[in-house]
């Protein structure tokens, strides 16, 4: 990934309008723009007001090296968050089931491990629920 896409986008991970880059960095708006679209590219002082800004380092911003965690657009991280929060979920929903079952001593059915493996699930649902100040807001309430 060059660094004009990745001007691109840690502008647009700030919420930030090309105008608001350049009001930060004493610019013309045609300047980022230039950046961004591989028509010029930042002088090294203008490098450490964008690594700045962007709170990454200037090394992160020149190297073509694999974005961090941090660096991933939040609706990204979200997204994978959701969906690993709903799959442990109805996981846990199985187990359930699974170790209901085992009050009816059903032949041949044995479950003792079912309730470990279900206490484990239940801390990775915990671990991926995102929006613990609302449940806690719900519960205050």
């Amino acid at each position: 990934m060059g660094i004009s896409t990745k001007l691109k986008q840690f502008r647009k991970n700030k919420q930030m309008t090309q105008q608001d880059v350049a009001a930060y960095l004493h610019v013309s708006r045609k300047t980022i723009s230039g950046w961004e679209n591989d028509r010029s590219y930042p002088d090294a002082s203008m490098l450490i007001k964008l690594s700045d800004l962007f709170g990454i380092s200037v090394d992160n911003l020149i190297r073509d090296a694999k974005m961090t965690v941090n660096d991933r657009p939040k609706e990204q991280r979200s997204r994978k968050r959701q969906t690993v929060f709903i799959a442990t979920y109805r996981f846990n929903i199985v187990l359930l089931i699974v170790g209901y079952l085992h009050m009816y001593y059903l032949p041949g059915f044995h479950s003792a491990i079912t309730t470990l493996i279900l206490l484990i699930n239940e801390l990775a649902v915990f671990l991926s629920y995102e929006s613990w100040i609302n449940l806690k807001r719900r519960l205050t309430l």
